[in-house]
């Protein structure tokens, strides 16, 4: 690989440590959720995703919610940069 280049296959393995950020903070604004606003927002959040950020938001959870907003961007930022990327051939398949 030519120095200042970033291959797809580092961009794609970025873009699973912020999925795993995404993942694993959505049920920690769960968590919260069943402690603040009660059980039915806390379940309904589990199953509808875009509910967990804004009930979180409402109830005063706020760095849970931003850190969760926050992974989604790069993440959503990561995954486009991944597919606009050209591929780059590796050593295998040059010779």
């Amino acid at each position: 690989m030519i120095k200042g280049q970033v291959s797809r296959q580092r961009i794609l393995l970025k873009n699973a440590y912020l999925g795993c950020i995404v993942g694993r903070f959505r049920p920690t604004l769960v968590l919260g959720l069943l402690g603040t606003a009660g059980a039915w927002r806390a379940l309904a959040a589990l199953v509808a995703v875009p509910l967990a950020p804004v009930w979180g938001l409402k109830n005063g959870l706020l760095v849970r919610t931003w850190i969760w907003l926050g992974a989604l961007v790069l993440y959503a930022g990561a995954l486009l940069a991944s597919l606009h990327l050209p591929h780059f051939p590796s050593r295998e398949e040059l010779t």
